[in-house]
Order: C-alpha cells, then structure tokens, then sequence
C-alpha cells in the first residue's frame, strides 16, 4: 500500500482512490461536501461521524496543502474536500500506521488484496435458461437515466466527447460497441438519451456480462443489497406451440395472450448483395446514397457514394412503436416503444448463421431485404426462405422491398427445370429516398 521510500501510497492504491471519490461524489462537482462524506463514513466504518471530527479532518488536511478543502458551489459557506484532499487524507492514514482504515474504505468498494475488483462483483451470477433472454429491469434503466441527466453538463440533451469521457473514467472505456455509432446521434454525432438507452438494451441483450461489469465500475446501488444483478431481468422462455399432427403455430409467440414477452428483439437482415441492406445508391445522376440501417436510425441521407460499405455500423439500435404490443414497446421505463436491434449479416457468413443453431435459437425475427428494381435480387432470399421454413423455428419472417428506382421490375425466380417463374407478391416496400 505505501511506499516508505518514496513515501506516498503505491499508484494502485491511488488510482483506487480515484475512482472511490468520483463514485462518492453523487453530484460530480468534485468535491465531497459534508453530507457525502458523512456517507462515505457510514458505508466503510458503520458508524457516523460528528461535525466536530469532520472539522477537525478539514483542519489537519488544510494545514497539509490548503488547495484541498474548497467551498461547495452549492453551497459557499459550506467547505468540500477535493481528490487530491481524499488521496492525502489516506495518505496521512498510512503514514501514521492505520493502514486498515484505508484497506477498510477498499473492501467496502470491492476491492481485493491485490487491489483489483473482486470478480463476484463485476459478474454475479445470473441464470439465463435456453429461449430466454436478458434485459434491463426498471431500476437499471433507471440508473443509465440518471447517469445521463448526471454527465449532459450542457443539458443539450446528447453526450458529447468530453462528457462521455467524463462518465466512463471510473471504468476500462468505452465498451468496444460505443465506438460502432450504431445508436441514434444528434446532427454532431453526439448519442442522445434515446440512443443512450437503446444501445444498452442492445448491449444488455448481446452479452449483459459487459453490462454487468459497467454497472459495478460505475457504482451501481440498488439500495436493497441485491447489487448489479438486480439491474437486469430475464425474460420467459420463447415456446413452441404445435397444432394437428405437430404443425408449428403462434411461432415466435408466449404465453395465454400470444404476445412476445420481451422489450429488446434481435432481428438479422439477410439479403443478396447490393440490395440495400447497408448502402443502397439512387439514380446514378443524384450521386446520393441512402442506407437502410440510417434510415432505421432517423439518420439524414448524405451527398456522395460509399466506396466501402463495411465503414457502416453492422449493428444497430433504436426504439420503435409496435402496433397491438403496448406492453412490450418500452422507452425510458413507459410503454411507449420497443428496443428493436438490427445486425446486417453479410452474403457470405449466411450459411455460417443458418448452421449455427443456438444463433438461430436466440433471434426473434429475421428480415429478407431484395431490390425491387434488380429481377434476380429476389432469387437468393426465395431460395433462403425455403430453407427456414425447413428449420421450423420460433421466430418471423419479414420480407423488405427496397425500392431503388421510381418503378418495379418484375422478379424473375429461377426454378429447378431452369424455367422462369414471376414472384410477385404484397410485402412491405421501403422508398430509399
């Protein structure tokens, strides 16, 4: 812990510290004022501590280095203890030999004798059954609400760079999946609280073990010592009902009510290449490009052709309103929208999907995308379709017609017998512009 002939504490231990004060600093101006720090006393000794200690600390720290106990902006005749203040009253600790009252402050934060956070508390333990999945409870939306409204300093509504870095210090960074932009942005780029939430539905459902850990890392409390798990919850299994002589019905559907139980679905978009699934192009003289995932997150099209479509996200987020389904259409904790998370699956991995059955397993519908204006796009998603229907799964299957071009163009199905076969159909058709 110390280091006598430098004497100072070991940078392990003060980085520790660190993120211990910016956790105990509930209003991240800081400072710790009084009635934090009371809090802080609380939670690592069990007992209170009286104004006339506390002012006593104050005095002995000030004496040390006056810069480290300041007035509270909330309050100016109130005074606050700074970082570097919280660092050199440990410090002081050690140096007088109390080194368990600073190991006590560790443990408290789950720290070990190694000075690294105890694995029982950045994962838990969480049963997830087969067919179910893992989602944000209300508590732990309301967490990320909170961590917002915390770090939006500007209060414009979005995160920027600078306030971002700000939320994620007393964590490793930003999760790998931040930095994929596939969640809905202001016009600077900046996640909004809407893309906020749904990229950790998404992120929750894709492997809640990293929701887990960034929970813990910044300092989530339920209030009922059930810690981070209680952040999320676990949806019912997904259930295969079967009619007369073992026909799948109800597929993808749960429960007396048949309704899907669960807020977050993951949906795989399938489609030949250049069907529009991630760079759709218009008429060639309007030199514009327009991108199915963009569009799905309300982004605005743009001048100029992408060369490489593999800079676009693969993955994104963002809530939407699903008609008959009140229940499940969730945003910021009210009935209001679904989190609907869509992976764009490229033409050469589908065989390596579709032949991976706990994938499958785990998806709830699955989007065919063709060109309308391309005879033979439909050809590759006909030939998938059969194959699914084969597997008799438990999700939907949704058919998406881009429109590329002002008209149609029939789709020509190439058959066994090498003969032609028109596919015309009623689906659902998406203008590109």
């Amino acid at each position: 812990m110390f280091d006598f002939k430098e004497q100072n504490l070991k940078p392990a231990v003060v980085a520790a510290l660190q993120r211990i004060f910016f956790l105990c600093d509930k209003d991240q101006d800081s400072l710790l004022s009084p009635t934090e720090i009371y809090s802080l006393q609380q939670k690592c000794f069990d007992k209170p501590l009286s104004e006339a200690d506390l002012n006593e600390l104050k005095r002995v720290i000030s004496t040390l280095d006056p810069t480290a106990i300041v007035s509270t902006p909330a309050n100016p005749s109130e005074s606050g203890l700074t970082e570097h203040g919280f660092v050199l009253l440990n410090k002081l600790f050690a140096e007088r030999g109390r080194h368990e009252t600073v190991w006590n402050i560790l443990r408290k934060f789950h720290y070990t004798d190694s000075l690294s956070l105890r694995d029982s508390f950045l994962l838990p333990k969480l049963d997830c059954p087969t067919n179910c999945s893992v989602e944000l409870s209300p508590s732990g939306y309301r967490c990320f609400v909170d961590l917002f409204s915390l770090f939006d300093k500007d209060n414009d509504g979005a995160l920027n760079p600078n306030e971002l870095q700000s939320l994620f210090r007393p964590t490793p960074g930003l999760p790998e999946t931040f930095q994929h932009r596939g969640s809905v942005r202001d016009e600077e780029g900046n996640i909004t609280l809407q893309g906020w939430l749904a990229h950790w539905s998404m992120e929750t459902r894709v492997d809640y073990k990293t929701t887990l850990k960034y929970l813990a890392y910044l300092g989530y409390e339920d209030g009922m010592g059930k810690g981070t798990v209680s952040a999320l919850k676990v949806t019912k299994a997904r259930k295969r009902k079967t009619g007369p002589g073992g026909k799948l019905k109800g597929v993808g559907r749960e429960g007396k009510g048949g309704r899907v139980e669960r807020n977050v679905l993951l949906c795989y978009v399938f489609g030949k290449r250049g069907s529009g699934k991630v760079l759709s192009l218009l008429l060639p003289m309007t030199n514009k490009q327009s991108c199915l995932l963009d569009a799905f997150l309300n982004r605005p099209f743009k001048d100029g052709l992408i060369e490489n479509s593999e800079a676009q996200p693969r993955c994104v987020v963002n809530s939407v309103e699903t008609a008959g389904a009140q229940k499940y259409l969730i945003v910021l904790f009210l009935d209001a929208g679904s989190n609907i998370q869509l992976e764009e699956i490229p033409e050469q991995e589908t065989d390596e999907i579709l032949g991976d059955a706990k994938a499958l397993d785990n998806v709830d519908v699955i989007c065919l995308t063709y060109d309308s204006a391309d005879a033979d796009s439909f050809a590759f998603i006909a030939d998938l379709r059969v194959y699914l229907r084969c597997l008799e799964l438990t999700f939907r299957i949704v058919f998406l017609s881009l429109i590329l071009f002002p008209q149609f163009t029939r789709q020509q199905k190439q058959t066994s017998t090498d003969k032609s076969k028109d596919v015309t159909s009623s689906l659902i058709h998406i203008p590109a512009n």
